[in-house]
């Protein structure tokens, strides 16, 4: 598909142009991970970190989550924690999957508004992503094991996939879609208003590609239809981590 690049300046040519499209974003994510990654190595664990880490080490060493380690942190979150701490331990390199989700969710806003702009699509992307990834609150949480990012990231990341439905129509892209948002809210309810934004891309997707009337019933019906579709990828998910965890005494 033809990327959507808009009017360019005549001092830019077309080979600058190409790689200004190629690699603004690998570039901004490798800033954005060297910039976490030295500033996760220079600070000290938070007290909402210690609390996520202990859970960590004690689901590494074979304590049961929810049975005989009390938690109130999301599976996923659980399950994070504890990948990490029998990878790296107690020690910075913990932070590194949360660092890595935080980054999933910068390129998820990146694809998203260079394909929702229609002037210079990639410099405006770049600009917003660079302002979310150094964003000071954003920046913090996703250089630490915080679990505000990881959340933000996924809902951010089945929105997009949303967007990949509209370009490619197949159910599969919006279970998909479901599943990113389950993984978002087993990580941590953050981001609860992420199904109306679905909604509302859904019925513009009925309505814009499929010309759907806002007056006809079968327009909201195809979009119900859709978003069985999109639920059943979050109970997917949902069910997935309530198998594994054990939540019954």
């Amino acid at each position: 598909m033809t990327e959507n690049v808009g009017h360019v300046p005549a001092a830019l040519d077309r080979p600058r142009l190409a790689l200004f499209v190629r690699w603004s974003l690998p570039l901004l994510l490798a800033f954005s991970l060297g910039t976490r990654l030295w500033y996760a190595n220079i600070n000290p664990f938070s007290y909402d970190e210690t609390h996520n880490l202990m859970i960590g080490m004690l689901a590494k060493e074979g304590y049961v989550p929810y049975r005989e380690i009390y938690s109130v942190i999301a599976p996923f979150a659980v399950l994070t924690m504890q990948v990490s701490a029998k990878i790296w331990g107690a020690t910075a390199g913990v932070r590194i999957l949360m660092i890595l989700y935080g980054l999933a969710g910068i390129a998820a806003l990146f694809y998203l508004v260079r394909q929702q702009t229609r002037f210079f699509p990639v410099l405006a992307a770049l600009l917003a992503a660079t302002f979310f990834s150094f964003n000071p609150h954003y920046f913090f949480v996703s250089t630490s094991i915080n679990l505000e990012a990881g959340a933000l990231a996924w809902g951010l990341l089945s929105v997009a996939v949303v967007e990949l439905y509209r370009i490619r129509p197949a159910w599969g892209w919006l279970l998909l879609s479901g599943a990113l948002f389950g993984l978002s809210t087993t990580f941590k309810v953050f981001v609860p208003f992420v199904p109306g934004v679905i909604g509302l891309q859904l019925l513009l997707i009925v309505v814009t590609e499929r010309r759907g009337s806002l007056r006809a019933g079968r327009t909201y019906w195809e979009v119900i239809k859709l978003g069985i579709i999109w639920l059943a990828g979050v109970l997917l998910v949902t069910a997935f981590f309530l198998a594994i965890f054990d939540r019954i005494e």
